[in-house]
C-alpha cells in the first residue's frame, strides 16, 4: 500500500462514525505491511520527532509517495540525527516533493496526530502487541490500603482530584513539548499556547509532568462535562472561545527517559514535589508553603494541584469534604515515601463517597458486544420518579438469570423490581436531562424485602448520611 492509499484509509477511519466500522477497517488496513508501519511511526508513544508545529512548504507539483528515504528521514529525526534547523530544512525539502496526501500523511506522523479518531487500544484490539501501551499510575481505594498504618504524625500529602481530562505533557532533551493522554494520543499543542509557553519556560528537558487539563469559563472551572466537552470540541478541530482558557493542574514529574512499560521511579513522592515545586516558583506567584496553607501556585496557565500536609486520617477526610462540599469530586492521599510505578499503588489512595439508595427497575437497555443478545442496563428510578438512571455491574451470571426473568424485574408497567444502587454522587437536571440522575451507579442487591423505591429527597438524605459518617472519623 503506497502513501496515497494508506492516507485514503486514514480518512476513511476518521470520516466513519461507528466506533465498531472503524475496527474492522482498521483491523484488515494493519494486515499491509506499509500501513502497519505508519500506524507505529505516528502513535508508538516513545517515538517522537522533535518538531511539534507545523512551518511552511512550498510544494514543487511532483507525485511522489513514501519511499526508504522518507523512512531515512523519519529514522533521522527518531534518533535526532537531524535537529534544529537541520532537521525543519530536511523536513521541508522533503515534504515539498511529495503529492497532495503524502504531504499530509508525513505530517501527521512527525505531528505525531494522524486525527483518525482511534488510538493505541484500538490499534492493539486489532493487532495485539503492536504498541506499548503508556505507563500511567493508578490510585487504590482505602479498602486496599492500610491507612491506619500510615507515618501520620509525619505528615500526608492530600490533593485535589482534578475534574477534567488527564494529560502527560513531555518535554524531551531537545526542549520539544508534547502533550498526551492517558492512553497516549496526541494532544495539538498550538490549541493550548499558554500552558505550553509556561512549560517551556519553567520545567526541566527529559520531563514527563501529569496532570490534568480543566477549562475555565468566563473566570470559572467548568465542571468535568463541560469542560471536556469543550475539550474533545478542539480535538476535533475547533478552538477555545475567546470565554475559554484551559489551564493545567500539575501534581508529578518523572524523568521521561525512563518512561516505559511496567516502569518504577524509586524516587520518593516527597522529592518529586520539591523539584516541581522548585520550576514552578520560578515563573509562577504563590502562597507561602506551610502545613496548613494551601501549597497551590495560581499561575496563568500551569498550576499546582492544590495541595496540603495532613496529621490525620481525620484531616484527611477533612480536606476531602471541603472539596466535596464545594462540588469538588474528591482527594487523594499519598505517602511521603510513595515511589513512582506503572499500575496501581497501595501509596495512593483516592478518597471517595458512597452512598446507597433502593431505586424500582422500570425497563432495560439493549446490550452491545457480549451482551448483543441481553440487556446492556436496567433503567431504574425514584419512586417519585424526579430521579431516572441506568444501572450496571452485574456479573455474567446474574445478567443471564435477569434476562430469563426479565418481565418480573421490569414488572411490565405495575412496578418493578427494587434494587440496591451504590454510586458517588446526584447529578443534578441539566439541559440535557431534566431529571436527577446518579454518577457512576453500580448494582448492589436485589431487595426482596421492599416494594417501595427511595423518593429523591431520601436519596439526598442517603448522601447527607454518608458525609456525617465521614465528618464523625476519629
Amino acid at each position: 500500500m503506497n502513501s496515497t492509499l494508506i492516507f485514503g484509509v486514514i480518512d476513511k477511519i476518521a470520516k466513519t462514525p461507528g466506533k465498531n466500522d472503524k475496527q474492522a477497517i482498521l483491523e484488515t488496513a494493519m494486515k499491509d505491511e506499509q500501513f502497519a508501519d505508519v500506524i507505529v511511526r505516528a502513535l508508538n508513544p516513545f517515538i517522537t520527532y522533535g518538531i511539534a508545529k507545523r512551518f511552511p512548504v512550498v510544494p514543487n507539483g511532483t507525485n511522489a509517495e513514501f519511499d526508504s528515504s522518507t523512512l531515512d528521514l523519519l529514522n533521522d529525526l527518531a534518533s535526532r540525527g537531524l535537529s534544529g534547523n537541520a532537521a525543519k530544512e530536511a523536513l521541508g525539502e522533503h515534504l515539498a516533493r511529495l503529492n497532495e496526501h503524502s504531504h499530509e500523511l508525513l505530517w501527521r506522523i512527525v505531528l505525531k496526530d494522524l486525527r483518525a479518531g482511534f488510538g493505541d487500544s484500538s490499534v492493539n484490539k486489532v493487532a495485539k502487541g503492536t504498541l506499548p501501551v503508556f505507563p500511567y499510575q493508578r490510585c487504590c481505594l482505602p479498602k486496599d490500603a492500610k491507612l491506619k498504618e500510615w507515618d501520620w504524625a509525619g505528615g500526608v500529602i492530600s490533593q485535589e482530584k482534578a475534574d477534567g481530562m488527564y494529560c502527560n505533557i513531555n518535554k524531551d532533551q531537545g526542549s520539544v513539548i508534547t502533550m498526551t493522554t492517558r492512553q497516549g494520543n496526541p494532544l495539538p499543542v498550538e490549541k493550548f499556547p499558554e500552558i505550553e509557553w509556561e512549560i517551556q519556560n519553567t520545567f526541566l528537558p527529559d520531563t514527563q509532568s501529569h496532570g490534568e487539563i480543566l477549562v475555565e469559563v468566563d473566570g470559572v472551572i467548568a465542571k468535568r462535562a463541560i469542560g471536556n466537552g469543550i475539550i474533545n470540541r478542539v480535538l476535533d478541530g475547533g478552538d477555545f472561545l475567546p470565554n475559554e482558557r484551559p489551564v493545567f493542574r500539575v501534581w508529578d514529574q518523572i524523568p521521561l527517559s525512563s518512561v516505559a512499560p511496567k516502569c518504577k521511579i524509586n524516587h520518593a513522592y516527597s522529592s518529586r514535589l520539591q523539584v516541581l515545586l522548585k520550576q514552578l516558583q520560578a515563573l509562577l506567584p504563590m502562597h507561602k508553603p506551610s502545613e496548613v496553607t494551601p501549597l497551590f501556585y495560581t499561575g496563568k496557565a500551569v498550576q499546582l494541584i492544590e495541595t496540603r500536609i495532613v496529621h490525620s486520617i481525620k484531616e484527611a477526610y477533612a480536606h476531602y469534604l471541603e472539596v466535596l462540599r464545594r462540588k469538588g469530586e474528591g482527594t487523594i492521599v499519598k505517602k511521603k515515601t510513595a515511589i513512582w510505578k506503572d499500575g496501581t499503588s497501595k501509596e495512593q489512595v483516592k478518597l471517595k463517597l458512597e452512598a446507597p439508595c433502593e431505586l424500582e427497575v422500570f425497563g432495560w437497555n439493549d446490550g452491545e458486544g457480549k451482551n448483543a443478545d441481553m440487556f446492556g442496563s436496567l433503567k431504574c428510578r425514584t419512586c417519585d420518579h424526579l430521579l431516572e438512571v441506568n444501572v450496571s455491574g452485574f456479573s455474567d451470571a446474574l445478567r443471564r438469570e435477569i434476562w430469563e426473568n426479565i418481565d418480573e424485574w421490569t414488572g411490565n408497567g405495575k412496578g418493578g423490581a427494587i434494587i440496591t444502587v451504590i454510586s458517588n454522587e446526584i447529578l443534578l437536571p441539566s439541559a440535557s436531562n431534566p431529571l436527577h440522575s446518579l454518577f457512576l451507579p453500580r448494582f448492589e442487591e436485589r431487595r426482596h424485602d421492599k416494594d417501595c423505591a427511595d423518593s429523591l429527597e431520601r436519596v439526598f438524605a442517603q448522601f447527607e448520611a454518608a458525609i456525617k459518617k465521614l465528618e464523625d472519623i476519629e
